[in-house]
């Protein structure tokens, strides 16, 4: 005679056979490991994007002040405010 917890038992799991149409464990790992890659060769990409624009940011930053300089050396040089009064 069946017990009141037989009536909410549940049933049995299905047989999984050769022609089983689920996930295998190894097809989901390799899954992962390709989006893990996929995502680690676009932070790769954008470390080097960006440890670039730093360079050229750094470069730019030493040209201005390399121009600045030049231009406050000719502006306070005496011979070229002589040949500005020498013109009249």
């Amino acid at each position: 005679m069946p017990t009141s917890t037989d009536a909410f038992a549940s049933p049995p799991p299905p047989h999984s056979g050769p022609n089983d149409h689920g996930f295998g464990l190894i097809e989901v790992v390799l899954a992962m490991s390709l989006i893990a890659g996929a995502y680690l060769g676009v932070l790769e990409c954008y470390q080097r994007l960006f440890l670039r624009y730093g360079q050229l940011q750094a470069q730019m930053t030493q040209l201005h002040q390399q121009q600045n300089q030049h231009e406050m050396k000719s502006r306070s040089s005496p011979q070229n405010h002589h040949r500005k009064q020498a013109r009249p």
